[in-house]
């Protein structure tokens, strides 16, 4: 019993390199906003190519099948992944996806606080007036920033809440993608009650300045994003 367990080992051990590989590609998707490439990715890598395998290669070569099935799932999605981004997407690498429209990015970590509130508020301003953005601009990006920060801070009165701002600035529009330790809380929804003067401005600033609102409550985060028109 134990040479099996040593072999299963030894087979399965192939297929974690590939393993790794998958979960890293499906991370970046998510950071991108190609929340359904990583879906794609994720259902590969757990279900549609390592259970069929495992099934049928152990009924064809038994317990080592199955073993082969499990390892050669993860390399096989691997390879049918990369060869669908390369067509997809000829112009970008197919592990970093988006790679030419990121010119410039910035990310703040904070704590949620007002003092860090404030100062990355600054930060962002001060960063953003390095690339000519007009007034408009930045005062909007500041007020978003601000409020959506704050709102989250009020939600959790009591509580440390860490976070951190990816500003990403394209040709044509600003990202701003926030993460926190805070519980589900979807911040980018316009019909989200209004519980305060905050969570208003937050509803009617973002319909009118944000090109893309969206949220994602994924692994240990909750994930808020817009796009600001510039």
């Amino acid at each position: 019993m134990g040479i099996y367990a040593v072999n299963a080992l030894r087979i399965i051990s192939l297929g974690a390199v590939f393993v790794s590989i998958l979960y890293l590609m499906s991370s970046y998707d998510i950071l991108i906003d190609k929340i359904s490439l990583g879906f794609i990715t994720s259902a590969f890598r757990d279900v549609l190519l390592s259970a069929p395998l495992a099934v049928i290669l152990g009924c064809l070569f038994g317990i080592y099948g199955v073993f082969t099935g499990i390892a050669a799932g993860p390399a096989l999605a691997t390879i049918m992944i990369n060869i669908y981004l390369k067509r997809k997407y000829t112009e970008d690498p197919s592990l970093l996806l988006d790679k030419k429209d990121y010119s410039t990015s910035y990310l703040y970590e904070y704590w949620f606080s007002e003092e860090q509130i404030v100062a990355m508020r600054d930060k962002i301003a001060e960063d953003l007036q390095k690339h000519n953005y007009s007034k408009r601009v930045i005062n909007e990006v500041m007020i978003l920033f601000e409020d959506v920060s704050m709102l989250i801070h009020d939600n959790n009165k009591g509580i440390s809440i860490e976070g951190e701002c990816a500003v990403i600035l394209l040709s044509d529009r600003i990202r701003m993608i926030f993460r926190d330790t805070d519980a589900p809380f979807d911040v980018t929804d316009s019909d989200m009650t209004v519980s305060s003067l905050r969570s208003y401005v937050i509803s009617n600033v973002a319909s009118q300045v944000s090109l893309k609102k969206q949220h994602l409550s994924a692994l240990n985060f909750n994930r808020n994003a817009f796009e600001v028109k510039t």
